[in-house]
């Protein structure tokens, strides 16, 4: 077993009831943008060898500080953007010792994704660690065993792919390629003869891992729901920006841009598949659409119900009648689309089809197993719910 010192952590944190989630969004540039050239490698520093050569690894050169600490370079891939800072490498040691790892952020970022780290990317473990200015010191004891090191647990595209075979049976699907020639996937549950359709979309920023692991438990518990799968046909797309999370990118696809705001200009590629395929995939009502995604607390964002006057009002109720089944939550609520343009997809949805929409948002630092209960619950009350309209 290795030991861990953890440390009382002094990460930028933002409590709960201080969270007040985004503001509305504004329309931005979503051309293609040069990005960093992602460096893949391998360095030795002594007897310390550190990688990031891997689906989803990431840093800047590592280098030795003179006091004998592992300095890790972290980098944005461009900017501007959001501070989602990203990270992920492996590292060993010829002899089992302990050492000192410092993050290293450009001077106007903060530390904001504690770091975790497993032997197999299966089973995680916290680490604690203090922050002091653009750094964020750690300890960890290594040896001739390589130990992943990551923000997030890793959840790149070869997972996802095999997320799809286990939980359907069959090679997912895909909507067409990346720009990086990456493919998009999806896979479809239900009955498709229903004209009763939903739409589940998700991983646009690839940091956004607690998000996608809402979407897992969601989608799980939904398709063992005979309620569901006999009477609703659902178009699931887990992983839109395959490309940004493969590199290990803080939120933009390979060609710089937030996917997440390309939804009216659609200059991107993976937007335009998503747009083109579902002109043709949806034959019927489309009578709900949610973007599964992660911030800093547990939040729903929803379109302004006066936008809703005259259409399909089930999101609210779906809300607290799921909430119910979590003793001591109380869900964060907030409207987030209130005009044109529709930069995210969520907007669109709702514009183009008129579906109910959602922004299904998860904390970082959530727990694992409340975001199955909230996910799992969700999922049961939506089908009672769908019931009714």
């Amino acid at each position: 077993m290795y030991k861990i010192l953890l440390l009382m952590s002094f990460s930028i944190t933002l409590i709960a009831q201080n969270f007040k989630g985004q503001e509305p969004i504004k329309p931005v540039d979503t051309r293609s943008r040069p990005t960093l050239g992602r460096c893949k490698g391998r360095v030795e520093l002594g007897d310390v060898i550190i990688e990031n050569k891997f689906e989803g690894g990431a840093c800047e050169q590592p280098y030795l500080d003179s006091t004998g600490a592992i300095c890790i370079p972290i980098a944005p891939e461009n900017e501007p953007i959001n501070s989602s800072p990203w990270y992920a490498f492996r590292i060993s040691t010829e002899e089992h010792r302990e050492v000192e790892i410092k993050l290293i952020y450009p001077s106007k970022y903060k530390h904001r994704y504690d770091p975790k780290w497993s032997g197999d990317r299966v089973h995680w473990h916290q680490l604690g660690g203090k922050s002091s200015g653009s750094e964020y010191t750690f300890y960890l004891e290594l040896s001739n065993r390589p130990l992943f090191v990551a923000s997030q647990p890793l959840f790149t595209s070869s997972d996802v792919y095999r997320w799809i075979l286990d939980l359907t049976g069959s090679e997912p699907l895909k909507i067409g390629n990346t720009p990086n020639g990456l493919p998009i996937p999806y896979f479809e549950i239900g009955n498709k003869s229903s004209k009763r359709q939903l739409v589940f979309l998700g991983r646009q920023h690839p940091p956004e891992v607690t998000g996608h692991k809402a979407m897992q438990y969601f989608i799980e518990e939904l398709s063992q729901l005979p309620e569901f799968t006999d009477n609703y046909h659902a178009l699931v797309l887990p992983l839109l920006n395959p490309d940004g999370v493969d590199a290990g990118n803080w939120r933009h696809n390979s060609r710089g841009v937030d996917l997440n705001r390309d939804w009216y200009e659609f200059h991107q590629d993976e937007t335009r598949l998503v747009r083109d395929f579902l002109k043709n995939w949806v034959q019927g009502d489309l009578i709900f659409s949610i973007d599964f995604h992660s911030t800093y607390e547990d939040i729903y964002y929803i379109v302004n119900p006066d936008l809703k006057k005259g259409r399909t009002r089930f999101v609210e109720e779906w809300i607290r009648t799921s909430s119910k089944h979590l003793p001591d939550y109380s869900p964060h609520i907030k409207p987030l689309y209130f005009e044109p343009p529709t930069s995210t997809a969520f907007s669109y949805l709702f514009e183009t089809y008129g579906t109910e929409a959602l922004v299904f948002e998860i904390g970082d630092k959530t727990e694992d197993e409340f975001i199955r209960k909230k996910s799992r619950a969700s999922a049961r009350e939506l089908v009672e719910i769908l019931k009714k309209y």
